[in-house]
């Protein structure tokens, strides 16, 4: 009776602290300063005054973010202090006299983040709006964007399509069955955004997110599932993969995901990093239900979002009030921690990074120094 008593009370205390309690902030050992804003990218604009390729320069490797560009205005996402962008003319790059969006022979127009055949990363803790164990490798999977861009009548650019690819790397976040991953195309100036067409979804029945017929979530014309369950990548219903160095590794499928627009966004209007009126394109993922959303902190949470969930502790931009946040994008994978080590354990000079030391600004040198033991 009295172990029965101490499984129950136990049991009370888990639900509390995991599902409907108070917040719980954590007395980590590493305090981050409430002024650290978590920022790893940033925004770059340059103007092609001839047909051009353009590169960015980073630890001395050229990777292609644009090719066979048009003359015009251009804006690039990048990792803070990420490279200087160099420009090569292009003999593949079609200035001639069209009709927006006429053609371009070979594919090219293109803008890539972080650059063509390159990955950046979105690292999340599952367990918002309490504090977890900030292992950040909950879920972990790399992506790539490509915007095939065409020019309007004020020498900027529009978006005739979205191109995005996906590998799912780890998800050490077990209590979840059902991860979700989505697009939400967050909405200041922008009149419209019309979708024409979706493709390359993977989605099952009985998954959280409803699609409409060109690939919309049903009655949201702003957001764009992408994958209903991260699992089913895996080919697994759940568990904790690729996190633990004592279980078998599973590899996941490549998915590639093309968005056609009929309305064509700005260029400016659907980057990783915010114009000044506020838009953006903001990848998120769902747990378990619809409605518990976690976002990279200071993007905002759709209307599909449990508002309870926001309320406590006043996590309204996903970050806690101890400044810890449950997600982040890095223009370059890494290493990341094993179960449940924390990721400034994982990276010693991480402390610095969030402490705004000098020297220690990019995710590059931060990165760099890790403890080989703690990573996966």
């Amino acid at each position: 009776m009295r172990n029965l008593l101490c499984c129950l009370v136990l049991g009370v205390l888990f639900t509390a602290c995991h599902k409907d309690g108070p917040y719980k902030g954590g007395d980590k050992d590493l305090v981050v300063p409430l002024d650290f804003n978590w920022k790893t990218l940033e925004r770059q604009d340059l103007k092609l005054d001839k047909p051009s390729s353009v590169y960015l320069v980073k630890n001395g490797e050229e990777l292609l973010i644009g090719d066979g560009l048009e003359t015009g205005e251009y804006t690039f996402t990048t990792g803070i202090k990420g490279g200087e962008l160099k420009v090569k003319p292009s003999a593949m790059a079609y200035s001639i006299a069209r009709a927006p969006g006429d053609e371009v022979p070979n594919g090219h127009r293109m803008i890539y983040y972080p650059g063509e055949g390159y990955w950046a990363s979105m690292m999340v803790e599952d367990i918002f709006p309490w504090l977890g164990d900030l292992d950040m490798n909950d879920v972990v999977f790399n992506f790539r964007l490509g915007y095939e861009t065409i020019s309007d009548n004020n020498n900027g650019k529009e978006v005739k399509s979205l191109t995005i690819w996906i590998k799912p790397v780890a998800m050490g976040g077990a209590a979840y069955k059902q991860v979700g991953l989505a697009l939400n195309f967050v909405n200041k100036s922008m009149k419209h955004l019309a979708v024409n067409k979706v493709s390359g979804q993977v989605f099952m029945e009985d998954e959280m997110f409803t699609l409409n017929k060109k690939g919309n979530e049903e009655g949201e014309e702003y957001i764009v599932p992408l994958i209903g369950n991260l699992y089913s990548c895996f080919g697994k219903e759940g568990g904790i993969l690729n996190t633990d160095r004592n279980l078998p590794r599973f590899d996941a499928e490549e998915v590639v995901i093309k968005i056609e627009f009929s309305q064509k966004p700005k260029l400016t209007e659907i980057q990783l990093e915010p114009d000044n009126a506020g838009n953006m394109m903001d990848l998120f993922v769902t747990f378990g239900t619809r409605g518990k959303e976690v976002h990279v902190k200071g993007r905002p949470a759709t209307a599909k979002m449990d508002p309870e969930l926001l309320h406590h502790g006043n996590n309204r931009n996903f970050s806690s009030p101890e400044n810890w946040v449950w997600a982040l994008i890095l223009d370059t994978p890494l290493k990341y921690p094993q179960e449940s080590e924390a990721i400034y354990k994982a990276y010693p000079d991480f402390e610095k990074w969030v402490n705004g030391e000098a020297g220690f600004e990019t995710q590059d040198e931060w990165s760099f120094n890790y403890n080989s033991d703690l990573v996966y």
